[in-house]
């Protein structure tokens, strides 16, 4: 088994998060190419102890809103709980087909 940063589980859940991009750090232009890949990295950790847990996803939402207000400065609103409900419900979809892989 290779570690898990370099895992395709890793770089999965890093797409997760990059889509999310609750701090606006990718450009819509997909052409540009100075994205920092691993911007998220350190959140993963909380992501897959939620989901190992069978946390539900409120609970999750509410430790990925404390990393978003309280860790990135981000100001809780409208457009930032939906796309943190969209996100969540990624995690949540993902870890259903990765959990049996992931939890061995």
């Amino acid at each position: 088994m290779s570690s898990w940063i370099t895992s395709e589980w890793a770089s999965e859940l890093r797409d997760l998060w990059n889509k999310y991009d609750p701090i606006g750090v990718f450009p819509v232009d997909e052409n540009f190419v100075q994205n920092p890949l691993d911007e998220y990295d350190s959140y993963h950790g909380i992501v897959l102890k939620r989901l190992n847990e069978n946390a539900s996803p409120r609970v999750l939402t509410k430790d990925i809103k404390k990393i978003v207000t309280l860790q990135m400065g981000m100001t809780w609103n409208r457009q930032l709980k939906a796309s943190t409900k969209q996100f969540v419900q990624n995690c949540y979809a993902w870890f259903e087909t990765k959990k049996d892989e992931i939890q061995k």
